[in-house]
């Protein structure tokens, strides 16, 4: 966290690397849980549609 620099450049390098980091943490923390949260409801859905298939298939032959 500490870098050793001049003052003059330090304090808005440090200040604009925060918030991009904040920000690029943030952006990727919330695509992972999307992605999570797509791929579990696809998961499901894709169990929930091969049983439905499947019970199909049993009772149509």
């Amino acid at each position: 966290m500490v870098k050793v620099m001049p003052l003059n450049t330090a304090i808005p390098v440090k200040n604009n690397d925060d918030t991009y980091n904040y920000l690029y943490g943030i952006s990727c923390g919330l695509c992972i849980c999307v992605s999570l949260c797509v791929l579990i409801i696809f998961i499901i859905v894709y169990s929930i549609e091969n049983d439905t298939i499947e019970d199909y298939s049993s009772a149509s032959y």
